[in-house]
């Protein structure tokens, strides 16, 4: 069976044609598209002999012509070969772009940030879903900073929005900024950091993540990089000052909200069921 072919493409046309069959086609010049339609008699749903002859040799005339055509007028219209209902979408781009990143040699999982034993228990601690995507964000190294967006030919302002210290990078934002800082030292966790590797701050979480074995300390984690990333929103996008106290109590908030609703979730699972 032969899908019916809305433009003379070489991948799309040559699908049609036995492989035995040497053929011959006329290069289109540059930016010009054939349709069936332009090569049919008008009016007639038929393949037009001295249309076809002005692009094709007569043994692919012939061929094309073997071709069946739809008794109904059906208008063109454009279709994705690899997907089944000839959609493109953007989840088949992304699988497309992964899979030719492969072939190339060029392929970046976050595995090489982080191994997957140290990933699976940040993903599997009791904070929101959001939450998760955030970090999943931070370890593949994909945040919007002031350096990346310069990076990627953006004009901003390269200076941390926070602090005006330094350039925005994941190092200054989550560890040097004064935030951040304050952060660290008010939740208890900056000891457990000291002596770690501060090169990336991928490399630096994976290695802080590997050193906690409680729960709560995971949720305390989770929630100092959420608060330092929201505080910087904030002055970006909504232009809101805060002070370091406000900035406390909203962590300890956040931190409480999490570890009761995970100390929740484990007491419904362990009911019984009825």
């Amino acid at each position: 069976m032969v899908k019916r072919l809305f433009y003379f493409n070489p991948i799309g046309f040559l699908s049609c044609i036995p492989l035995n069959r040497c053929i011959t086609l006329k290069v289109l010049p540059e930016g010009m598209e054939l349709r069936v339609s332009e090569v049919l008699c008008s009016g007639e749903g038929r393949w037009c002999d001295s249309k076809l002859s002005q692009w094709f040799d007569p043994s692919t005339c012939r061929t094309i012509k073997t071709i069946p055509l739809p008794r109904e007028h059906v208008s063109d219209r454009l279709i994705w070969n690899d997907t089944e209902d000839d959609k493109f979408t953007v989840k088949y781009a992304y699988h497309l772009a992964v899979r030719l990143d492969k072939q190339s040699g060029k392929w970046r999982s976050m595995v090489s940030w982080m191994d997957k034993a140290s990933w699976i228990r940040l993903w599997e601690a009791n904070v929101p879903p959001k939450l998760k995507v955030f970090l999943w964000q931070i370890f593949n190294r994909i945040l919007p900073t002031t350096k990346a967006l310069i990076v990627r030919g953006i004009e901003v302002h390269p200076r941390c929005s926070v602090c005006w210290a330094e350039t925005e990078t994941l190092e200054h934002l989550f560890l040097d900024c004064l935030v951040a800082r304050a952060l660290w030292d008010h939740s208890g966790l900056e000891y457990l950091g000291q002596g770690l590797p501060r090169q990336t701050f991928p490399l630096f979480l994976k290695r802080l993540v590997a050193l906690i074995h409680q729960p709560d300390l995971l949720v305390a984690l989770a929630a100092v990089l959420w608060r330092i990333g929201r505080s910087r929103n904030w002055v970006v996008f909504d232009g809101k000052q805060f002070g370091i106290p406000a900035l406390m109590r909203q962590f300890h908030q956040q931190y409480e909200e999490w570890t009761s609703l995970a100390r929740e979730q484990v007491v419904s699972s362990a009911l019984p069921s009825l």
